[in-house]
């Protein structure tokens, strides 16, 4: 199956990504020091408070659940076949 113009279709996209990408960075910093005053009221005191153990335990209790429910729910992982 062949799709008509794929290299324009990906340029387009690509080009798309780009001016979003621009107009976030833009956003982003106008928007900046709002955020960084609303994080450092709120998250800040909680993490040095509570330390990181539980952030780390919790990162490490969430490899082993993925591992288990792949292989739980979506059986074997197949390679997949070179179609080129």
């Amino acid at each position: 199956m062949t799709v008509r113009n794929l290299r324009w279709m990906v340029i387009g996209l690509i080009a798309i990504a780009t001016v979003v990408n621009d107009i976030d960075r833009n956003a982003l910093a106008v928007m900046w020091p709002a955020i960084s005053a609303e994080i450092t009221t709120w998250i800040v005191p909680i993490i040095t408070t509570a330390s990181y153990v539980p952030f780390l335990g919790l990162g490490a209790m969430l490899v082993p659940l993925a591992v288990a429910s792949v292989w739980l729910f979506g059986g074997t992982i197949k390679p997949v076949k070179d179609t080129f």
